[in-house]
């Protein structure tokens, strides 16, 4: 039962961050950053895109019930929250980028094309998005151009390594709250079950893969290859791959915080059903 729920929510998690691509960096930089590059709203979305992800998961016919469902909603909105979520970016964008790298992206973000970009990245990271990206499958991988391009850019920016560390993390917290609403006195060894789900992952990185593949030429389905071109090269920037790193790994960061809060409600709500 977990290994497709969390397949779901780290591919639509990877719909908010496959994008994102010493002197000291200002407050009111970073601020404006986060605001250009569309980060901030995308964060916003993220508790909403999660909990669609377990919808989406009894819909495809998951073995779900009411009451995990439902323990799930109660446990990501005590603990996954985007304001601290943003707060630990911050700390990890200025703690990576240099105050030049700072400019240069804003600069990107500023320009007529990265605008653009911005646009489209957030007009798919919304859970109506991620259904309608389902819906265009087969026209997206009949285009073996944007596939292409789309595979480039799961490479610059270690999409599919983030959407299998975000799996194994959901899968082995959701586990554990289910454990431990059964007896909380037990002692988990959470260590095997990472070993049990990384073996599993393993066999099914290569449908993760096109997954995301998949997200990322929906995305810009309507951006001409020319001007894909051009984001591609922006992308394999030091300053833009130092972004995107330090926004994925903040956002693990904050998850990897936020983990026994998570396990703690989650098992609580499933414990009164017992």
């Amino acid at each position: 039962m977990l290994k497709p729920i969390a397949r779901i929510l780290s591919l639509k998690a990877l719909l908010l961050f496959s994008s994102l691509a010493s002197a000291a960096v200002a407050d009111s930089a970073i601020d404006q950053l986060l605001h250009l590059s569309g980060f901030e709203a995308q964060t916003a979305e993220i508790p909403a895109v999660m909990k669609s992800g377990f919808e989406d998961a009894r819909q495809q016919g998951a073995e779900l019930p009411e009451e995990m469902y439902r323990a799930f909603v109660v446990a990501m909105d005590k603990s996954l929250r985007p304001s601290e979520i943003r707060k630990i970016v911050v700390s990890s964008l200025k703690g990576d980028l240099t105050e030049a790298e700072v400019n240069r992206l804003l600069t990107w973000y500023q320009s007529d094309l990265g605008r653009k970009i911005t646009a489209e990245e957030l007009a798919v990271s919304t859970p109506d998005g991620y259904r309608a990206m389902l819906q265009s499958a087969d026209k997206l991988m009949a285009d073996s151009k944007r596939m292409a391009f789309a595979q480039e850019v799961d490479r610059l920016t270690g999409a599919t390594d983030f959407a299998v560390t975000l799996q194994e993390t959901v899968s082995v917290a959701v586990f554990s709250a289910m454990m431990k609403s059964m007896d909380p006195q037990a002692i988990l060894d959470i260590e095997q079950v990472q070993a049990s789900l990384k073996s599993e992952l393993a066999q099914t990185r290569s449908a993760i893969e096109q997954s995301i593949a998949l997200s990322i030429a929906y995305t810009y389905r309507n951006v001409p290859m020319e001007e894909l071109e051009q984001y591609r090269a922006f992308l394999a920037e030091g300053g833009s791959v130092k972004f995107t790193t330090a926004a994925m790994r903040g956002f693990k960061q904050a998850l990897d915080a936020s983990i026994n809060e998570f396990i703690d409600s989650m098992a609580a709500v499933l414990a009164q059903g017992h």
